[in-house]
């Protein structure tokens, strides 16, 4: 193992965040809004923007991630193994400090695929060897200190070996999660299962370490619906009752299904809206600040489609539901012209406002909401401050406001520019609240509904992430997870899986208490 501290305090030259120009939205609903650098900072020449596979905020500070490959070294005859950076950005203005990690944990060289900000500094991390197989079992979990040194090191291990279950390790999983009030860390690993001559099916894994040595505390429970196929959307530590809360997508990469884990062997189902979401688009889901859960959906797949946003409380009660055409009116006077947006991209939830993401022909636009409420104050565009920028991600800035992260045309400089906004809600023609009180129905046939794609928590395999990014940009250099809508099994084989999944449940003697929670 390799490790290196590389620190640079560095304050960049080039403004490249995002400014926001004012549109109106349908009925009537406006907003102002506008952008201002918060701070700027430069990465080392290895990092390179198209590597970047996670952009994290935690406490004003940022973090950023990717797999880089070390210049080769005067008189080396090949470049050293590629290593996992981790950047951690804090302070504003003058004060602003980019240190930069690279760790290797094994000589062939290590990716990374997920990172989290520890709360006492330093971070963990999720990778694997980079010169790993398909199915080979070579994902890795360590906590980095604040000091850049590691602290544990915890390595994965097969799927079950030991038990009847006919699963096989495939490759580690991004998807992490970290509970404070718990102290557990949550991390995730893909499977096969396979029984018969059923079809390999993917399974989720969760496993969760103690955060204080490393030690996996409860190791590959599965994680799914009844059937136990599919893969992790993403994941969350609800701190009230320290559970984490699981969105899985089906086998086909369609619908979602929510899951709360103790951390220990109960696996609940839960049930948003006490409603079934195996059959919608769910584009991403957030945990605000308010600590209620936001859920981004649409229903079939259409560029039309309507926007629709869900809140519910950590219980799964309503908060509020809201709905708004594709269809919205930007510019004023003779440069007012309806435009039709695309299907969501991504939310990301503000103390005051909310956002909804969305693209078309390559231009960048806000639709903007009340937190508290959903009331609707109008859509804005987003442009890059200087040309040649490129957008990134949004970020949750300070005091619950929101930012832009973009990068410069030679990628090296990143510039956060924190959003502002000023609008009230305002009714339709027919005096009403814009689309308030829940979700409408899809009968114009011109907004039939889309699919979507979440920007974190994907699943990917060990060659996918080593080159790829996950940053929420798109037809510039970004790359999304598409999620849809779930359709269970038909074939009369998957009989013969339940039966090997139940066997593998007996054996574990965990019982079903009731029919709400699905143990595994």
């Amino acid at each position: 193992m390799m490790r290196r501290h590389l620190s640079c305090i560095l304050s960049g030259l080039v403004l490249v965040g995002w400014i926001v120009t004012v549109g109106a939205s349908e009925a009537r609903a406006e907003v102002e809004a506008s952008s201002s650098k918060y701070r700027s900072f430069d990465v080392p020449e290895v990092f390179s923007p198209r590597q970047l596979i996670l952009t994290s905020n935690y406490q004003g500070k940022t973090l950023l991630a990717g797999t880089v490959a070390p210049p080769k070294e005067e008189g080396a005859e090949e470049r050293p193994p590629p290593e996992c950076m981790v950047i951690i950005v804090s302070g504003s203005g003058d004060e602003t400090s980019a240190q930069a990690w690279p760790y290797r944990h094994s000589p062939k060289g290590t990716a990374c695929i997920g990172a989290l900000p520890h709360p006492e500094g330093g971070f963990f991390l999720r990778g694997f060897r980079a010169d790993a197989g398909e199915g080979d079992v070579a994902g890795m979990m360590a906590r980095i200190g604040p000091e850049g040194n590691e602290q544990w090191l915890t390595t994965d291990t097969e799927i079950d070996a030991s038990s009847s279950f006919k699963g096989t390790y495939q490759h580690p999983n991004a998807v992490l999660a970290y509970s404070e009030s718990s102290g557990y860390l949550l991390g995730m690993t893909i499977g096969k299962f396979s029984f018969g001559n059923l079809d390999q099916k993917d399974v989720t894994y969760a496993s969760i370490y103690q955060t204080d040595d490393g030690r996996l505390r409860t190791k590959a429970q599965t994680i799914g619906d009844r059937s136990g196929f599919g893969k992790t959307g993403g994941a969350f530590a609800l701190e009230s009752s320290g559970r984490f809360l699981i969105y899985n997508v089906s086998q086909a990469g369609e619908g979602v299904n929510f899951y709360t884990y103790n951390g220990r062997l109960s696996i609940s189902a839960f049930e948003p809206l006490g409603e079934n979401w195996s059959d919608r688009n769910v584009v991403d889901v957030v945990h605000g600040p308010d600590q209620n859960i936001y859920i981004l959906w649409t229903t079939q797949s259409s560029s039309t489609t309507q926007t629709r946003l869900a809140v519910v409380d950590e219980q799964a009660e309503e908060v509020w539901t809201q709905a708004w055409r594709a269809s919205v009116t930007v510019g004023e006077g003779e440069g007012e012209q309806e435009l039709v947006l695309e299907t969501p991209k991504s939310v990301m939830v503000g103390e005051k406002y909310t956002v909804i993401r969305y693209t078309k022909e390559r231009k960048r636009y806000l639709r903007v909401v009340d937190t508290e409420s959903g009331g609707l104050y109008g859509v804005v565009r987003l442009q890059p401050l200087v040309k040649g920028g490129q957008y990134v991600s949004l970020l949750k800035g300070q005091d619950g406001r929101l930012k832009t992260l973009g990068v410069g045309s030679k990628g090296r400089t990143f510039t956060e520019a924190e959003l502002t906004f000023e609008g009230t809600i305002e009714s339709d023609p027919d005096g009403e609240p814009q689309d308030a009180g829940g979700a409408p129905t899809d009968d114009d046939p011109s907004e039939d509904a889309g699919m979507a794609d979440a920007t974190v928590g994907a699943d990917v395999a060990p060659s996918e992430a080593a080159g790829s990014s996950s940053s929420d940009d798109d037809g510039d250099g970004g790359g999304c997870h598409t999620l849809g809508s779930s359709r269970p099994p038909g074939d009369w084989l998957v009989l013969f899986g339940l039966i090997g999944l139940a066997w593998r449940q007996r054996r574990r003697g965990i019982a079903k208490d009731d029919s709400s929670t699905v143990h595994m």
